[in-house]
């Protein structure tokens, strides 16, 4: 699992004594400093009204909605989530409105038939 976010150890320039050396205030804030690295909640079930992003947040959906843009009847739509700006709009979409909208057919049995694959 990847970890996406950390809260990083920073010492106040107070505790620094000189460039190169540390004083041993610093030394001692280093020997006990606590760091916290926030893990990923566990992803969330996905469902008929799950959008595009969070379906590309899923560890699994995330590959099951890939394929089916790249399989999609009017050719290869997976550029679709490759750029940024595209990706902020179409994210937000419930991936069944969606899939109407791009043409991959009746939306609610495309959700059904990625759910029904993710679920295994």
């Amino acid at each position: 699992m990847a970890i996406k976010s950390c809260t990083p150890l920073t010492l106040q320039e107070s505790t620094i004594a000189s460039p190169g050396k540390p004083s041993s205030s610093a030394l001692a804030a280093l020997s006990s400093a606590e760091v916290t690295i926030a893990r990923p909640s566990a992803a969330e079930p996905l469902d008929r009204h799950s959008t595009l992003a969070e379906w590309l947040d899923h560890p699994v959906g995330h590959e099951v909605v890939l394929k089916a843009l790249r399989r999609a009847p009017g050719g290869d739509l997976s550029s679709l989530v490759e750029d940024p700006e595209r990706l902020r709009m179409l994210g937000s979409f419930p991936l069944k409105r969606l899939a109407g909208m791009l043409g991959m057919g009746d939306g609610t049995a495309v959700a059904d038939a990625l759910l029904a694959e993710v679920q295994g």
